[in-house]
């Protein structure tokens, strides 16, 4: 029986149940206030969003596509080396995919260059991990497990980073609400 797991209501409720908890947390045991939430669940739905474009659809039992696609091959479905093809549309777009991680965390919590290589590389690393666990448990590939992936897409957070720096340097000199500013003035690294 050949069937396809979609991203679908049963997956929207569990990232809700999880975004509850977290959202809890955040307000009662760390003591964030508004804009922080709001800085996180732009970045959650974001973190929603890359997973269902980078996880699904998940094709199991799918005799067409296993004949198609093969079995997982190392050379061909997994990229150990890095800067092999590198410069591509790809690539392009798994930078420009991960800008709003960068932006974004610093929002959320002090931020540095350093913790966001750390949460750009762990984002990264997680949707690659679970393609390669997904794929090898489906038995064929139709995403490509790929170390310039992790490059590009950390790279990207970096960049989002440096933007936001930017951002907070230019906002400083034309927002004039009181909270707004104090807020900002918190978020600089």
């Amino acid at each position: 029986m050949k069937y396809i797991i979609e991203f679908d209501y049963r997956f929207i409720l569990i990232f809700f149940l999880i975004y509850i908890f977290i959202i809890c947390l955040m307000k009662y045991k760390f003591k964030l206030n508004l804009l922080n939430i709001i800085a996180f669940t732009i970045l959650y739905l974001y973190f929603i969003f890359l997973v269902k474009e980078t996880q699904f659809d998940i094709y199991i039992n799918n005799p067409d596509m296993e004949k198609e696609l093969g079995s997982i091959q190392l050379g061909r479905d997994i990229n150990l080396i890095p800067f092999k093809d590198f410069f591509n549309k790809t690539s392009l777009l798994n930078v420009i995919m991960f800008i709003p991680i960068g932006f974004l965390q610093g929002f959320i919590s002090k931020s540095n260059w350093i913790k966001t290589l750390i949460i750009g590389l762990l984002f990264s690393l997680f949707l690659e991990i679970t393609q390669l666990l997904v794929r090898t448990y489906v038995g064929f590939n139709f995403r490509i497990v790929d170390i310039n992936d992790l490059i590009c897409n950390t790279s990207g957070a970096l960049i989002g980073f440096g933007i936001l720096i930017i951002f907070l340097r230019l906002a400083k000199g034309v927002i004039t609400n009181e909270r707004i500013v104090s807020f900002l003035a918190s978020v600089e690294p």
